[in-house]
């Protein structure tokens, strides 16, 4: 075997010496994932907005809720619903809906001077409904923020139904009030005065029932009771449950029970939705004592426990029962 010259050798060994092999790279580190947009939740319950349309404003209907009334259609698809005492003893709904529409909506009844007052906040806010006594309508055509959609001055968005007598039979639909020249170029989201905690629907331990029991009249009792697999408050009237045109029970997550103070003028109640008084909160199994609190007509509802401090809600849809000073309310 023929050997190297040694001067070639020795030029080898010398840069072999002085050029040590280097260390293998490091492997590149992973790439960090790009940030996630912030979800889009619905501006008045909380919950993930999916592919509703939260830009468009909020619109709102007077239900009625007298026997003949029931079953009613399109209150589950509601972010918020108002009970309020009305004449006789009765109660009616005004029904809040922003990140769901709803195909049907009814019965339709007349308005009432509260109606506008808890509206106001929700602004620009379509309202649909019946007819009203004329300082009502008066009210609501006055109202800045609240678009009147009167039954009367709106034909084509309501429909009568011969399956009940009248004046129970008067409905309309999400579209067809969306639809309506005096909605066009009308825009949300609206704002609300409530905070949502998801924790509060996480913790299945934390939640032990119970419900609520309440009257607005002799002729006219509530009552809510917790159900744990939907982690909902399932709604009965007069005894039984409450249901809806397609036979479900109604519900909510929150439920909300002010005591306000109401006067009767005129034969007709008028309540006070400003100020604040007591408040009942039950959401994710619990209740909590309170007080609402509203400065003024252009503030939102806030909670507050015993302390000062907020009380949150579950994210979910809102029923608020606006119930007279003088009427029982009791937690179970």
């Amino acid at each position: 075997m023929n050997s190297l010259p040694g001067d070639l050798l020795a030029l080898i060994l010398a840069l072999l010496g002085a050029a040590p092999l280097a260390p293998p790279a490091a492997p590149l580190a992973a790439a960090a994932p790009p940030p996630q947009p912030p979800a889009i939740v619905c501006p008045l319950t909380g919950v993930d907005a999916g592919a509703a349309d939260i830009t468009r404003p909020v619109h709102a209907v007077k239900i009625d809720n007298a026997a003949r009334a029931r079953p009613q259609v399109g209150m589950p698809q509601a972010d918020v619903v108002y009970e309020e005492l009305v004449e006789g003893g009765l109660t009616r709904f005004l029904v809040v809906l922003h990140c769901q529409t709803a195909p049907r909506l009814g019965p339709i009844r007349s308005a009432r001077l509260v109606d506008p007052d808890l509206l106001i906040p929700y602004s620009p806010v379509l309202f649909g409904y019946s007819g009203a006594a004329p300082p009502v309508l008066a009210k609501v055509r006055s109202t800045a923020g609240v678009v009147n959609l009167v039954h009367g001055g709106n034909g084509p968005a309501y429909q009568r139904s011969g399956a009940r007598p009248a004046p129970h039979n008067l409905y309309t639909s999400s579209d067809a009030l969306l639809a309506r020249p005096a909605a066009q170029g009308v825009k949300g989201p609206p704002g609300t005065g409530y905070i949502f905690d998801p924790a509060l629907l996480a913790d299945p331990a934390a939640q032990s029932g119970g419900g609520v029991d309440l009257s607005y009249s002799r002729s006219s009792s509530v009552g809510y009771n917790y159900d744990a697999g939907s982690q909902k408050y399932l709604r009965s009237q007069g005894g039984r449950p409450h249901l809806d045109e397609s036979g479900a029970q109604l519900s909510a997550t929150n439920v909300l029970v002010f005591k306000v103070p109401v006067q009767i003028a005129g034969g007709s109640p008028h309540i006070g939705v400003t100020g604040e008084g007591e408040a009942t909160v039950l959401r994710g199994g619990q209740a909590v004592q309170g007080r609402w609190q509203r400065p003024s007509l252009n503030d939102h509802f806030t909670l507050v426990d015993a302390a000062g401090a907020p009380i949150k809600l579950a994210p979910g849809n809102i029923w608020i029962n606006l119930v007279p000073t003088d009427r029982a309310v009791a937690v179970r």
